[in-house]
């Protein structure tokens, strides 16, 4: 980890002195993705950023370099290109933190013995998560998962990691399960203990259980039929041209006039 923390900090100085950030990302970043374009990412909103990358990438003024960085990808310096409202363009830098076997075998031995401690019941898993969780998003919510597409601690089956799904699959609402080998997004390697809180079957969605799904459903029809009176109330208004072959088609809205 302090090679890796090492080496983004010289690479920073190495820009603060007048070298070009995208020559340097594309020479050095680890993300492959963005380092054949100089580390540049294109136009973001918060959400689609980690939180601790999303926070600094915010604040910086055009041309500005952050400070380093730390999310569960490794280590990161950014450059803000441009912002356009609540979108960034930014260029950064990625440096991962390899983890060896050695760490690897460490990170199993604190998660055997934070879970020991829970089957002894000297702390819950909520305590437990906020003291020794790695994951920075899930450690001041003492562990729950948060689902980005609702906002709620619910996920559909075909949301959740299909590693985590293979473990909660066999468990009962409230157990708690022995450590499991995890991976990051990131690549980075450790353990993760993982409490299932609640479960439930296919069944036909209730008020009383599925207030959130029924009330996400009923405002996406709502803004379904806002959308096609906007789109028909302009149609007249506006020239379109079709080619030829598409005027056969079949249209949702009467394009064809």
């Amino acid at each position: 980890k302090e090679e890796a923390k090492n080496k983004i900090n010289s690479l920073r100085e190495r820009i603060i002195n007048g070298e070009e950030f995208s020559t340097l990302a594309v020479l050095y970043s680890e993300d492959e993705g963005s380092a054949k374009n100089g580390g540049e990412l294109g136009f973001m909103g918060r959400a689609e950023l980690v939180p601790e990358f999303s926070v600094v990438a915010f604040k910086l003024k055009t041309k500005a370099v952050s400070e380093i960085v730390e999310t569960e990808y490794g280590f990161h310096i950014i450059q803000l290109v441009e912002r356009r409202g609540q979108k960034v363009n930014v260029r950064h830098i990625l440096i991962k933190v390899n983890i060896g076997d050695e760490q690897v075998m460490k990170a199993k031995n604190l998660a055997d013995s934070v879970y020991k401690l829970l089957e002894t019941d000297t702390l819950t898993f909520e305590q437990l998560a906020e003291i020794y969780s790695d994951d920075k998003q899930t450690q001041k919510s003492k562990g729950l998962v948060v689902n980005p597409q609702t906002g709620t601690s619910l996920f559909n089956i075909d949301q959740v990691n299909p590693q985590v799904f293979y473990t909660i699959d066999k468990m009962k609402q409230g157990e708690i399960f022995e450590p499991v080998p995890s991976q990051s997004m990131g690549g980075k390697k450790g353990y993760r203990i993982i409490k299932l809180i609640t479960k439930t079957t296919p069944h036909k969605a209730t008020l009383e259980t599925d207030y959130s799904k029924i009330q996400d459903a009923a405002l996406a029809s709502k803004q379904n039929i806002e959308i096609k009176k906007w789109i028909e109330g302009k149609i007249s208004q506006t020239y379109i041209k079709l080619d030829d072959e598409l005027k056969t088609c079949q249209f949702e809205n009467s394009w064809i006039k």
